[in-house]
């Protein structure tokens, strides 16, 4: 983050402008490894819902 405010001062954009840029960019940040971790565990959970669904119609349980 530092390189590209350092980066849009050379521009000489605005501090608004840099705040404006820089806040979405840190939410994605924060954001984006939960909801993978929460798509990863709907993933797992939906392959153990199929191998349950499997079993129960009587075919191969591993």
């Amino acid at each position: 983050m530092g390189y590209l405010k350092f980066g849009m001062g050379l521009l000489k954009l605005s501090g608004t402008l840099m705040t404006i840029v820089i806040i979405p960019l840190l939410i994605c940040a924060v954001l984006l490894p939960r909801l993978l971790d929460l798509s990863k565990a709907n993933r797992k959970l939906r392959i153990q819902a199929q191998r349950e669904m499997s079993c129960a119609k009587g075919l191969s349980c591993s």
